[in-house]
């Protein structure tokens, strides 16, 4: 078994709820030609999981904590950024990941400037780990995007998927 598909079986043997939004993903990426992957979520199953999947050609990972560029610099599909989220240039994506718990400042002007008129799903993760107020922020803020809720859950520190309205 493939280091990749290793880290997958290890979440579906030990963490049942990272499992379960991992596989979530799996099927959204699958039914919705998902092919640009963007994520500043720190996630070893979740990269894992992008990587792995044949219908995505390209995984971009930003991470200010340069120890992850060891552990994902060999795969192909996966591109390190090592930025502050206001200094990355954005690209046309499909999916775009967001940890909820990483300091914004401005979620409205992220949202704004991060998302493009191809994104398809952006996911926001790590929303049970800020206040209720800000969690409702920063869903306001993709809401102004032309994005609405499709899905949301409680595990593993809470997940909400968003889907573009306008396509």
């Amino acid at each position: 078994m493939n280091e990749l598909k290793e880290k997958i079986v290890w979440a579906r043997n030990n963490q049942k709820d990272l499992y379960e939004l991992v596989d979530v993903s799996t099927k959204i990426i699958q039914q919705n030609d998902i092919s640009k992957v963007f994520t500043n979520f720190a996630n070893e199953t979740y990269l894992a999981s992008f990587i792995q999947e044949p219908k995505i050609k390209s995984v971009v990972f930003n991470s200010l904590d340069r120890k992850h560029y060891k552990e994902w610099e060999g795969f192909k599909k996966c591109k390190f950024l090592n930025k502050l989220h206001f200094k990355v240039v954005v690209g046309e994506y499909d999916l775009m990941q967001f940890d909820c718990s990483h300091f914004i400042e401005d979620w409205k002007h992220f949202a704004g400037y991060m998302i493009s008129n191809s994104t398809k799903f952006i996911y926001l993760n790590n929303t049970e780990s800020v206040s209720k107020e800000e969690r409702n922020e920063i869903v306001k803020s993709f809401y102004l995007q032309d994005f609405f809720i499709h899905q949301s859950f409680d595990g593993y520190y809470g997940k909400i998927i968003l889907a573009n309205g306008r396509n």
